[in-house]
């Protein structure tokens, strides 16, 4: 049996819980929600120090700062006219 790679889900909540993505609900005119997720990462430094890695991360603090949604002022906050799903 081949053993199952994690799903995207599971990434995405770990992602989340480290603080490297936002997460936010945004409505349709329907009342329908979707969460939609933006990347909380400004900056990343790679060390390599006596054998040694290190790895530094830099989130932005101002839930302000996080980018939106194309076409969307502020996510989470207003329904949306339309979004785009994948088929």
């Amino acid at each position: 049996m081949t053993p199952r790679s994690p799903r995207v889900y599971r990434h995405v909540d770990d992602l989340t819980s480290a603080g490297l993505l936002t997460e936010r609900t945004q409505y349709d005119a329907e009342g329908n929600h979707y969460k939609t997720y933006a990347a909380a990462l400004v900056e990343a430094t790679v060390r390599i120090e006596d054998g040694e890695l290190t790895v530094d991360a830099v989130t932005g603090g101002d839930d302000e700062a996080s980018p939106s949604p194309e076409g969307i002022e502020k996510a989470g906050t207003e329904p949306a006219e339309e979004i785009d799903r994948p088929e």
